[in-house]
């Protein structure tokens, strides 16, 4: 209709850029170039901070590794320059115990003695088979006893590997655990100084030193998120381990009470307690 003003803008553009385009295009331009120089520097900013957690999860990996893989070398070198001292007969179970030869003999066996002859009667022939059993906690040989079937019915293979993955599980939870509290370096290190403290080797024994700690570590860091079944679940484990699991229901008590009360709880003058 007459006086009517006819647009002449192309379908699809806005219609700020049809009015005024070389400077609204012009704004856009500078408004693109400034959000991506934003994000390149907090990319850089971001950058050194992700490269050390990475890299720290990767040396904790490997500090884990080496550190088994040197204690495996030195048992071995053990067995051919010291031998193996005799043990009384009660202290050994030559028919599921010792029955590896060769290699096999010296890498596994060094690993099962002491309590490891214990969970290996328990775990082929229940607490009733010997005298002494039941100061044993049942988890960890009835996870031998699951297992063994998987290493040919041989327990002491069986309990080397599950001690050893409860292990490596472990460290995980461990740098997962540190690092959400204090940093990548500090979850490294924690890791280096638990793998190569003098009792260290146990965690690779046929022990259950591995899964107590764990199930207690998991324990810590389900709490820490507030999942609380599952906190609950990992210390009953822990407690079907080992009888100072029933101690985890002190600081897990005052993780919930922090929790509840939205703020850590500090000693007078000093830092906070978790």
């Amino acid at each position: 209709m007459p006086g009517d003003v006819i647009e002449t803008r192309k379908p699809g553009l806005p219609r700020d850029v049809c009015e005024n385009p070389e400077g609204r295009l012009e704004k856009r331009v500078n408004d693109a170039a400034t959000s991506e120089s934003h994000h390149r520097r907090a990319f850089a900013e971001a950058g050194p901070r992700a490269l050390l957690i990475g890299s720290g999860a990767a040396l904790s990996a490997a500090a884990a590794v080496a550190t088994r893989l040197l204690l495996a070398a030195v048992a071995v070198l053990t067995t051919y320059t010291v031998g193996v001292l005799s043990r009384p007969l009660w202290l050994r179970d030559p028919g599921r115990a010792e029955v590896l030869h060769g290699a096999l003999k010296r890498l596994f066996e060094p690993w099962a003695h002491w309590d490891g002859v214990w969970f290996i009667r328990i775990a082929s022939g229940g607490y009733g088979s010997h005298t002494s059993t039941q100061a044993f906690f049942p988890l960890y040989p009835l996870l031998l006893r699951v297992f063994a079937p998987a290493a040919a019915h041989n327990y002491v293979i069986a309990g080397v590997v599950i001690s050893v993955a409860c292990y490596a599980g472990a460290m995980a939870v461990l740098y997962r655990l540190v690092n959400d509290k204090a940093g990548a370096r500090v979850a490294l290190w924690s890791v280096v100084f638990i793998s190569v403290f003098p009792m260290a080797l146990f965690f690779q024994a046929v022990y259950s030193e591995s899964l107590f700690l764990l199930l207690t570590l998991s324990s810590f860091a389900a709490a820490r998120r507030g999942r609380w079944a599952l906190a609950g679940l990992a210390g009953l484990l822990a407690v079907l381990t080992r009888s100072s699991g029933l101690l985890l229901v002190a600081p897990l008590a005052l993780i919930w009470w922090e929790q509840r009360r939205g703020s850590a709880l500090r000693l007078p003058g000093g830092p906070a307690l978790t």
